[in-house]
């Protein structure tokens, strides 16, 4: 989305992307141009792998 601002949002990006999170939308004024506000997302599935206890 907003790459290329500083290096900072370059390699948070990044993060995000590796981490699996998509890209959903920038609002590049919210705050200001230097500082856009990027939304990204990322699915939750709703097994979160812990296992019911029976007794």
């Amino acid at each position: 989305m907003q790459s290329g601002h500083y290096k900072e949002y370059d390699r948070t990006n990044a993060f995000y992307r590796a981490m699996g999170f998509l890209e959903l939308e920038c609002l590049p004024t919210l705050w200001d141009e230097w500082n856009p506000c990027q939304i990204y997302v990322k699915y939750i599935s709703g097994d979160s792998g812990q296992r019911e206890i029976k007794e």
